[in-house]
């Protein structure tokens, strides 16, 4: 059951969300994927390019299953074990190693229609949203746009995917949320993009993806990005980076990358950020 999870409003001023399920999966391929505590299908926002190898789709669920010319392979990390448990005591320093560096989005204009996005936003990443419903999606959508969605992958293995597409995909495989970085990037704005994905993929990077409710995600956010906190400096040059784009009106409050579907818009959309 896809889960919506929000990072603080507080932050930069503005919501940012992702979703999460347990051991729900990210696909691009003809095989299965799963992580036994992976992240899937969501968002950046309040709501919610071409491949580089065959024709994909990706989805989200524990059955997870998507359709390619090529063969289906597995991607994801898995956790737990007998170490302790990262939500509730999260990493006290990231490394920049442990950071992955931005990767451009492949923005495919056209790839998608707005029944599309708004058809993908319903099925994966809305309140009402489960596996069954996103495979299905998944399952009768377009190569064209899965593949958008997807992005390229990984020596043409279409079940590692590089991240650089409208989902976004994080340092260890997990679908994490429609790719705010990359709409920041198509809009002009590198800096706040590269600071954004920096601060979100430290949050994960110190254990709060292991989170598996708002309450448990806040609290691991909170202790985080603290005074001294593993994500604090990369929280300091997100605000810093994305200060304008997080004010009223900005990109990330009322403007083009503010929500999912007007994320996807930019990306594979109409390039407008209307949400078509």
């Amino acid at each position: 059951m896809l889960r919506r999870i929000l990072i603080a409003t507080s932050i930069l001023s503005v919501a940012a969300s992702f979703s999460m399920a347990s051991g729900c999966s990210s696909s691009s391929g003809g095989g299965t994927t799963s992580s036994s505590s992976g992240s899937s299908s969501g968002a950046t926002g309040d709501d919610a390019t071409s491949s580089g190898s065959g024709s994909s789709s990706g989805s989200t669920g524990d059955d997870a299953t998507g359709s390619s010319s090529g063969s289906g392979s597995s991607s994801g990390s898995s956790s737990g074990g007998d170490g302790p448990d990262l939500c509730t005591m999260p990493l006290t320093t990231v490394s920049a190693s442990m950071i992955p560096a931005y990767m451009t989005v492949m923005q495919t204009i056209g790839a998608c229609t707005a029944t599309d996005i708004s058809g993908y936003i319903t099925a994966c990443d809305s309140t009402t949203a489960t596996n069954t419903t996103c495979n299905t999606w998944f399952t009768g959508a377009t190569a064209a746009c899965a593949n958008c969605l997807v992005g390229p992958t990984t020596g043409g293995d279409p079940g590692n995917p590089t991240g650089q597409g409208a989902i976004w995909i994080d340092a260890a495989g997990q679908n994490i949320g429609a790719n705010v970085p990359g709409c920041l990037d198509k809009e002009g704005m590198n800096a706040c993009a590269t600071a954004y994905q920096n601060f979100v993929e430290c949050l994960f990077s110190a254990g709060c993806g292991e989170c598996q409710d708002q309450n448990s995600f806040d609290s691991c956010q909170t202790t985080v990005t603290a005074t001294g906190g593993a994500c604090k400096t990369y929280l300091t040059s997100a605000q810093s980076a994305c200060a304008a784009n997080a004010a009223d009106g900005g990109l990330l409050n009322g403007g083009a990358c503010s929500t999912d579907q007007q994320v996807i818009s930019v990306i594979c959309g109409n390039g407008s950020g209307d949400g078509g």
